[in-house]
């Protein structure tokens, strides 16, 4: 059981998404973290063909209606903000995040103990199926030789049993059939839950 409870901890694939949550709600506590001490860069740019444009705003040789000496015109813009006074956003910002890993936390944890939950409830399941269907097979082999003794017993003259007690034989006997059908039912479906729960194959046999 306990090798059960270890095998599905490290294969289930909800434990891999438990995992994959826990670490984004860190990464947002990161990045909150990183907007408060590095600043923010944004670069642009603009790219173009424009006529020549000679001297400077207060004085050209060049008219606004001339239209030669065409060439390309580039314009590369770089911007660094750096935060000081946020007014209590991005601490506020990074309470959120830091409460939404603590809540998360509680998910995941609460998530792997239900994954722990049913595998032990299907391990016992299981356990409690092919219990039930060995002590039925068990019985069936009792009730085969008491059936045939009964028979035997019918054939002498001198018998104290009848065709009542023959028929009673079969009807239990009958009724242990039915129970060892349900057994195995009952264990079919306790693997394939016991075998979802492990990350495996729902075909897979129990061992």
């Amino acid at each position: 059981l306990h090798q059960a409870v270890i095998h599905a901890l490290e294969n289930n694939p909800l434990v891999e998404r438990t995992q994959l949550n826990r670490k984004q709600a860190k990464l947002i506590v990161d990045e909150v973290k990183a907007q408060i001490f590095l600043p923010k860069f944004s670069l642009s740019g603009e790219l173009g063909i424009v006529p020549e444009a000679r001297g400077d705003v207060f004085q050209s040789q060049d008219k606004q209606t001339d239209l030669d000496g065409f060439g390309p015109f580039v314009k590369i813009r770089l911007e660094m903000l750096q935060p000081v006074f946020t007014f209590g956003r991005t601490g506020s910002a990074l309470t959120a995040a830091r409460s939404a890993v603590t809540l998360q936390n509680i998910k995941s944890n609460t998530e792997v103990e239900k994954l722990t939950l049913e595998t032990i409830k299907a391990y016992w399941a299981v356990s409690a199926a092919r219990e039930a269907e060995d002590i039925a097979s068990d019985l069936q082999k009792n009730y085969d030789k008491l059936q045939r003794e009964v028979k035997e017993r019918l054939e002498s003259e001198d018998s104290e049993v009848d065709d009542t007690d023959l028929l009673e034989v079969k009807s239990n006997r009958y009724q242990i059939q039915e129970m060892i059908i349900k057994s195995r039912s009952e264990s079919g479906l306790a693997t394939k839950a016991f075998n979802f729960a492990l990350g495996r194959d729902l075909f897979d046999p129990f061992n």
